[in-house]
């Protein structure tokens, strides 16, 4: 491993900016933005999306590359250059863009290392040409389109179900050209790697900002309340709103009549909205702090039937010391133990018995949630996450720096 004798000259390039609301990759942006920016010299380009406002953490350089909503004109001509190129829309939309911005960046200074995040700039590989690079996907891209098609029907599945396939493709040609791959559990390595096993992935799982979401001594638990957290138009979390509100919570109230579903997030879509009409559920769209919720739910139910990567939904409740029940895909990158930091269940049945569990056993959730605010700090604190990707750099920057000395070596010996 190279050892580093001074702060390293970062590029990072974002899908989305490091700016409020945080939904997942803008989260571990954010995050890692203001951590990185402490110890090395950190220049970040990014996509500032119509929703987003604020500033961003920390003290760096910052260059934003501002989206509009496309027009129909716009998503039509963007969805025919999708299949003409064979690329997914959002690389046609923002591929280019980013590999103009980073051309002038590098023009400016030189840097050590960049940092790609978001499946969606693969393409800017090429404008990163002779600099050590990783590119972090994060998720599983290709199993993320399947979720998108599985919440389709008729003309809509088809196009989602082509653009899945598109995915697939792309990601094991674009990924290439990255000295690493990074994503965040184990079982999103092994999707991205079965579609080609040459692309060298590493796994880093997401952190949490485990002093923001902090225990709120004094509050008591509301031993009726289920919750639900999420951005509410995406759609593994639309499908885990549908399994919790019309599978899971009946069966809860067969066995405490008051029990009720609070679902709280930001856009929630017309399908979330209209659970809102069946018997003890709430949805609060657009809440800007979910940590009063955290704070009091009996039971934080983390009902995640299809999506990847880790749920950053699921370490805020633990980091608050909810206690959590999870089906094994939304516990999935987590080194938890059913029983220990959680409950685990599959199916409506058995995750409903589980909520029934926690919420009628005051001993149990405290243990839960004690044990679970002990592993977020223990494993998962942005800190020691951001440390991991400064040892992946050195590892890059060695292994370029050694390849150098290969080919010089080579080429002073056949007198070149």
């Amino acid at each position: 491993m190279r050892t580093r004798t001074r702060p390293l000259r970062i590029l990072l390039c974002a899908a989305e900016a490091p700016l409020p609301p945080l939904n997942g990759l803008r989260l571990v942006v954010w995050n890692l933005c203001r951590e990185l920016a402490k110890r090395h010299e950190l220049s970040v380009v990014a996509f500032r999306w119509p929703d987003q406002h604020g500033d961003p953490p920390g003290a760096f350089r910052y260059h934003e590359l501002v989206t509009r909503t496309p027009s129909l004109a716009q998503r039509i001509r963007e969805r025919a250059m999708s299949l003409a190129w064979q690329k997914p829309v959002d690389a046609v939309r923002l591929g280019a863009r980013m590999r103009f911005a980073i051309a002038r960046l590098r023009a400016d200074r030189p840097y050590d290392v960049a940092h790609v995040v978001g499946g969606a700039l693969a393409d800017v590989a090429h404008a990163l040409d002779g600099l050590p690079a990783v590119i972090a996907p994060l998720d599983a891209w290709n199993m993320n389109a399947a979720a998108v098609s599985a919440l389709a029907s008729g003309l809509r599945r088809q196009w989602h179900d082509r653009q899945a396939a598109i995915v697939a493709r792309y990601t094991a040609d674009a990924y290439k050209p990255f000295a690493r791959t990074v994503l965040v559990s184990d079982e999103d390595a092994r999707s991205v790697a079965s579609v080609d096993s040459t692309l060298s992935t590493f796994v880093i799982p997401n952190g949490v900002d485990s002093e923001h979401f902090a225990i709120r001594p004094g509050i008591r638990r509301d031993r009726q309340l289920v919750l639900f957290t999420g951005t509410l138009g995406y759609p593994p979390n639309i499908l885990a709103t549908a399994f919790l509100a019309r599978e899971v919570l009946p069966l809860v109230q067969r066995q405490i009549p008051g029990a009720r579903l609070v679902i709280a997030g930001r856009d929630p879509c017309a399908d979330v909205l209209s659970l809102a009409r069946h018997p003890g559920i709430t949805v609060l769209g657009d809440v800007e702090d979910l940590r009063p919720l955290l704070a009091t739910a009996g039971v934080f139910a983390c009902g995640m039937t299809h999506g990847t990567g880790i749920k950053n939904k699921l370490l805020e409740a633990m980091a608050c010391g909810a206690p959590a029940v999870s089906t094994p895909l939304g516990c999935r990158g987590l080194a938890v133990e059913h029983d220990r930091e959680l409950l685990v269940a599959s199916g409506a049945d058995a995750f409903a018995a589980a909520v029934v569990q926690v919420l009628e056993n005051a001993s149990l959730a405290a243990r839960l949630g004690g044990e679970a605010r002990r592993y977020v700090i223990d494993k998962h604190a942005w800190p020691a996450v951001a440390a991991r990707y400064e040892a992946l750099y050195d590892e890059i920057l060695g292994d370029s720096m050694a390849r150098y000395s290969a080919t010089s070596g080579a080429v002073a010996r056949s007198g070149v």
